[in-house]
């Protein structure tokens, strides 16, 4: 598994009221409650504050991954092992992540939404991280079957691929229609109840309007099912690592990054005497 190091930073988080109405005008006027209801969760936007630096994965999980820990490929689309895998539920990825930290350097979780919109937008604050249109969106981006092999897309400025489309990407918030009205600037890790779980990125099921930086997904409920069971031809997975700040502190090292740090290689450099 291949991980890009995201400093930590301010950033606005979610979409404008100009952006809300863009896309709430079509779904209203077609009487649409779902697409009101999720696009309108999008807001308000706000700053939001990561305050630690963090590792997240380069690409999705693949089938050849999921594989090596599972011992089974779940996926719909099995075309080869740099595909994504898919069909896997929240439970399924319990299960995975239980063994694959038994290793013990490894601290493998989901990223909070938080985390998760804020590698996606790379600094940029457009509705993609590749820009305002469909136009640009689609050249990243296809809405039709199967899924793309992780990595053969444009990354993003943190040298992230794959985070408009391909397969929806489970996070580790719990969902609530008004969370961004009353959510904590600094680290949000979603609302301590509820029974929806979010995704992001969107997926080859969807259009574009549906794969934006601040498009939320929730596995509702009301499917008349525990929503972490569901299992869906575009339910994937990304994964973060959270980095011991006082260990790394405390071996006279500084980790950095930026935009232009080469994908999958970090930058490593002593601390200087002046801080």
């Amino acid at each position: 598994m291949a991980f890009m190091l995201i400093p930590p930073r301010d950033f606005f988080m979610g979409s404008s009221e100009a952006e809300l109405a863009e896309f709430l005008e079509p779904a209203d006027a077609r009487n649409e409650i779902w697409p009101h209801n999720v696009i309108r969760s999008e807001g308000p936007r706000r700053k939001v504050l990561i305050t630690r630096p963090s590792y997240i994965g380069k690409y999705e999980i693949t089938q050849a991954q999921w594989q090596a820990v599972e011992g089974n490929n779940p996926a719909e689309f099995k075309i080869s092992p740099p595909h994504p895998v898919d069909m896997v539920s929240w439970d399924d990825i319990q299960s995975f992540l239980e063994k694959v930290n038994k290793e013990p350097s490894l601290k493998l979780r989901f990223p909070t939404e938080a985390q998760w919109e804020y590698a996606a937008r790379a600094g940029t604050t457009t509705r993609w991280h590749c820009g305002d249109t469909e136009e640009d969106a689609n050249q990243l981006h296809q809405m039709s079957e199967p899924t793309n092999p992780v990595g053969q897309k444009q990354a993003n400025a943190f040298g992230i691929h794959d985070m408009i489309g391909n397969v929806n990407e489970w996070c580790a918030d719990r969902y609530a229609p008004d969370y961004y009205a009353k959510s904590a600037t600094n680290d949000p890790t979603g609302p301590a109840k509820g029974n929806s779980r979010i995704q992001r990125g969107g997926s080859i099921m969807h259009h574009a309007n549906y794969c934006r930086s601040a498009f939320r997904l929730a596995i509702s409920p009301y499917l008349r099912f525990k929503s972490p069971y569901l299992r869906f031809k575009s339910h994937g997975l990304r994964l973060a690592m959270p980095i011991d700040v006082p260990k790394l502190n405390a071996s006279n090292t500084a980790w950095a990054s930026t935009p232009t740090t080469p994908p999958g290689r970090l930058v490593r450099r002593k601390k200087s005497h002046h801080g």
